[in-house]
């Protein structure tokens, strides 16, 4: 019966062992269990919610970095290879810009969770309970990170460590102080609702600096996005209208040495700029 039916044919395939690329991500990911940064990564594309394991990006970046520096030496020589290797940078300036997006959605939206968890307090809820009407009342990443708390404290966790635990998850410094409060509360039952609207306007207030702060750096923030771009922008217009022109920068020695110490030059200037408009409210 097995020849004519495919009962047989799937009972054979899930004996089958592992593909080779799963036994390879296997092999990876015991040899990156080890390393001091492969939690913290993980934790950070669950929180950025990446659907792509961390194993499988890290080899995929390893395989692409080196495939960029092998086209940099085919097409423009052997010095070039050293432009291959931001691959993996941009790679992960990707991740934290989107890291940073959830982040900076739960923060946006923790003024209004605050205010929802001091009404559900006034109406009687405990503050595990009220904390329970914010879970359902909220959007993500607030409805998970908020679900957590509640998950983790029916398990036994503390409070105040269930919510320590989310606000580092969530590099929230705003969130502290709900974890204050809710050690007050069960220290000595103060009026947890009205200290809750103090925390709520003192977070409303910081993000309205924030966003000042934003405005007045959006001119330093375009300048260092104008001052990177021009320079490969202006290499690949004359590039294209007067191809000669390059010979020197491409085919000499001396050109490409220049051309290198340029990139390099420009990285860290970028680089600079970004640090002095990114100012911490």
């Amino acid at each position: 019966m097995g020849e004519f039916v495919s009962i047989a044919n799937a009972d054979e395939d899930a004996h089958q062992g592992p593909t080779l690329p799963e036994r390879v991500f296997t092999e990876a990911e015991k040899g990156f269990a080890h390393a001091r940064w492969w939690d913290r990564f993980k934790l950070e594309l669950e929180i950025a919610d990446v659907s792509m394991p961390a194993v499988q990006i890290v080899l995929w970046t390893v395989v692409l970095t080196i495939v960029a520096m092998w086209l940099f030496a085919i097409v423009l020589g052997g010095i070039f290879v050293v432009f291959g290797l931001a691959v993996p940078f941009m790679i992960r300036s990707i991740l934290k810009r989107k890291l940073r997006k959830t982040r900076n959605a739960f923060a946006d939206q923790l003024p209004d969770s605050l205010q929802v968890l001091a009404s559900a307090l006034r109406a009687g809820h405990s503050l595990i309970g009220a904390l329970a009407v914010v879970v359902e009342e909220s959007a993500e990443p607030s409805k998970r990170e908020f679900g957590r708390i509640v998950t983790d404290e029916q398990l036994g966790v503390p409070l105040e460590e269930a919510l320590d635990r989310v606000a580092q998850r969530m590099a929230s410094r705003d969130l502290d102080q709900v974890s204050v409060v809710a050690e007050l509360q069960r220290r000595t039952g103060s009026n947890s609702a009205e200290v809750l609207d103090r925390v709520t306007e003192t977070v409303r207030e910081r993000f309205a600096l924030r966003r000042l702060v934003r405005t007045l750096t959006a001119q330093g923030r375009m300048s260092r996005w104008v001052l990177t771009c021009l320079p490969v922008g202006l290499l690949g217009a004359i590039a294209l209208l007067n191809p000669d022109y390059l010979h020197p920068l491409l085919h000499t020695s001396f050109g490409k040495i220049l051309l290198v110490i340029g990139a390099i030059m420009v990285t860290c200037g970028s680089l600079v700029i970004k640090k002095i408009v990114e100012i911490e409210v």
